[in-house]
């Protein structure tokens, strides 16, 4: 791997430096190091095998890296060391039973706001007389009821989505 930057020095020189690295953090040291001597870095970057990257800059402002690193790094083992319990079959079944009586919320909600609409509708169409204002009215419930109901298809679909690995899981 390897480290290439390029700072401006406090006589606000331009300096090009590389090194070559076995591990990033190492990389972030020296970087970090060069700027707490009152250099600016003004671009950074790492190659390693065929991968390139660039550096934030802004990060390194003279703090060491050391500590944080190594916090994140023993964060990270103790995460796989300790990984994420499985759920089992009954708990599977008692949250997928869950998400069903969701859907179905959600279908009955749909429903319900699809009759009381198309009601609006037909009242609109029996009581506003013709003219551009029914003709807006009409339209616009007749968009929220199309809205309505791709909603309840999707819902529906959900639902059944769910009852299909509902009885996947309980076989």
């Amino acid at each position: 791997m390897m480290l290439f930057f390029t700072a401006i020095d406090k006589y606000t020189q331009f300096r090009e430096f590389s090194c070559q690295l076995n591990l990033i953090e190492d990389g972030f040291q020296v970087i970090s190091s060069i700027t707490s001597q009152g250099d600016v870095i003004i671009k950074a970057h790492v190659i390693d095998g065929d991968g390139h990257m660039d550096l934030p800059v802004e990060v390194f402002d003279g703090s060491s890296f050391i500590e944080p690193i190594q916090q994140l790094r023993e964060q990270w083992q103790e995460a796989l060391a300790n990984p994420v319990k499985q759920r089992t079959d009954h708990e599977l079944i008692l949250l997928t039973h869950q998400r069903i009586r969701q859907h179905k919320t959600r279908i009955d909600n749909c429903i319900l706001t699809i009759d009381r609409l198309e009601r609006l509708l037909e009242e609109t169409k029996e009581r506003i007389s013709p003219g551009v204002r029914r003709f807006r009215l009409i339209s616009h419930y007749q968009r929220i009821i199309a809205n309505y109901q791709y909603q309840l298809t999707k819902a529906q679909a959900c639902c059944e989505s769910t009852m299909t690995q509902l009885n996947r899981i309980a076989v």
